[in-house]
């Protein structure tokens, strides 16, 4: 029950809250030790027991001094930065966060909460602290992929329960980050997979020196080493070693009974493909919603395919 009522305040605060203001609300366990507080002062009031409030009045320090030390604990961070690491659905990512800190004394057992649905922390009890002579940190949060999409990440909650857990501090932090689920890499061999026909003007400048011979094509004939050598060389062109191919989702596969999860299934496959042909050097291109991205095999053309294929809407 608490943890709904805590839940709702943050999605309100998330709401209306400015970035950068620290909040702090009692735990659980605050309000215990504040009802105990309380009972113990109507004890100690009624039966006229020095030694219980002066019991009450220890517990009512600690709840007092726990209040500002939390508060204290979390004051001063800032947050540099804020990026994400490949991810994929049914895998493992990370959130890399760069923190610094205007305190003097460091801060401790600080935990980080990201407010969205594409993805899940892998360790809810994950804390990190930031030692008081170090200028700078960078902290990972472990993810994993839920749900293939892209979605904005627009805010970011650090808090912290330190020293005692008897009070919740937490502040947010605006961000431009983009949280990109690429779908699940699986074998599955069910989309469309065509080979790209080659023409002569692929066929690149490559080519291998040979001595000359009786009926080869004078346009084949290396002029510019006969100029040198005063010997005959013809060219021999090194065609491609691998066609390029186009992948796309195979609608006749595609029945409307399960339609999204048969599409989800073609998005794994192509997915998977797409790592296999950029380890082999093998130029891809993709066919999606009818429009063609032309075939390459660079490390930034396999993001923008996989983002295409996060962003892919059934």
């Amino acid at each position: 029950m608490w943890t709904n009522i805590f839940q709702r305040f943050i999605d309100r605060i998330l709401t209306i809250g400015k970035p950068g203001q620290i909040y702090i609300i009692p735990t659980f366990d605050g309000i215990k030790l504040l009802a105990l507080n309380g009972t113990l002062l109507v004890i100690g009031l009624v039966y006229a027991n020095n030694f219980v409030l002066l019991f009450n009045f220890i517990l009512f320090c600690l709840f007092l001094g726990s209040m500002y030390y939390t508060h204290f604990n979390l004051r001063g961070i800032e947050v540099i930065s804020v990026r994400q690491s490949q991810l994929h659905v049914n895998e493992t990512g990370s959130i890399k966060l760069a923190l610094k800190s205007s305190s003097e004394l460091g801060h401790f057992f600080v935990s980080c909460r990201p407010q969205k649905s594409l993805y899940a922390q892998l360790d809810h009890n994950f804390k990190f602290s930031i030692d008081k002579s170090t200028d700078a940190i960078e902290v990972d949060i472990p993810l994993l992929g839920i749900k293939r999409g892209i979605e904005k990440v627009e805010t970011i909650v650090l808090e912290t329960l330190f020293p005692f857990h008897l009070f919740r501090c937490f502040t947010l932090f605006k961000t431009p980050l983009q949280i990109v689920v690429y779908p699940e890499r699986k074998n599955l061999n069910m989309h469309s997979f065509f080979p790209v026909p080659e023409t002569s003007a692929n066929q690149g400048d490559d080519f291998v020196l040979k001595n000359y011979q009786t009926g080869d094509s004078l346009k084949r004939v290396h002029w510019k080493k006969l100029a040198q050598s005063n010997r005959w060389y013809s060219k021999s062109i090194i065609a491609p070693t691998h066609t390029p191919v186009i992948l796309s989702l195979d609608e006749t596969k595609i029945e409307l009974k399960d339609k999204g999860r048969q599409i989800e299934d073609q998005l794994s496959s192509i997915c998977h493909d797409l790592y296999r042909l950029q380890s082999q050097q093998i130029d891809f291109g993709l066919m999606i919603n009818g429009e063609l991205i032309t075939p390459a095999k660079t490390t930034n053309h396999l993001r923008f395919c996989l983002r295409v294929l996060a962003s892919y809407e059934n």
